[in-house]
């Protein structure tokens, strides 16, 4: 049995493995029971999509907008389970690309992966606390092409990937959790798991 806490211990996959198509990750460094008034956090929601390589891809505004969607489920949650009728947000780092990336995504084969990324900030702050801005939304022009940047984060408390690599033009787009069977958009995990399916 490989052992996964050491670097480069990811196992060998057996013949025949079906490799998932689509799937959703989440890693937690830090659980997060309570927010307390002043700490801060940071989570971080990427979306990951294929695409054909031959054509010039301009959706990334798809893409941002389902990170938002991630990270506004979470944030939800987190007032929710607090007891916090309100928690201040910000945009600490954002970017999207796209690349061809076979060697890392099997499952994208000679297509190109296009991604979105963002880390959100949240805290629990009273009124008259002075507050972090972040970074400002996008415009919707600035979504049909490359950022130009590269999505830094440090000190990450949870990360989520969404990521499909079925063919774009085959039916049935939404990531349902095998268990739950509820699209991730419902409310996020509460524990470290990983959500996938079957490449179709």
């Amino acid at each position: 049995m490989p052992d996964f806490s050491q670097p480069g211990s990811d196992g060998i996959l057996p013949d025949g493995f079906a490799i998932w198509g689509r799937g959703v990750t989440y890693t937690l460094w830090r659980d997060l029971p309570s927010l307390a008034h002043g700490r801060e956090c940071r989570i971080n929601a990427t979306v990951r999509r294929i695409i054909p390589r031959a054509e010039p891809f301009t959706g990334y505004g798809a893409l941002y907008h389902q990170c938002e969607a991630i990270l506004a489920a979470r944030t939800t949650e987190l007032a929710r389970v607090n007891g916090i009728d309100a928690i201040h947000t910000w945009v600490e780092s954002q970017a999207w690309w796209s690349g061809a990336v076979a060697d890392k995504y099997p499952g994208s084969s000679d297509r190109t992966v296009a991604c979105a990324s963002m880390t959100m900030g949240l805290v629990h702050r009273r009124k008259g606390d002075l507050t972090p801005q972040g970074q400002a939304a996008p415009e919707p022009a600035q979504l049909t092409k490359p950022s130009g940047t590269i999505a830094e984060s440090s000190h990450l408390d949870e990360l989520y990937i969404d990521f499909d690599f079925n063919d774009p033009s085959a039916a049935g787009t939404d990531v349902r959790s095998p268990t739950a069977n509820k699209p991730i958009t419902a409310g996020p995990p509460t524990s470290s798991r990983l959500y996938n399916a079957p490449k179709d």
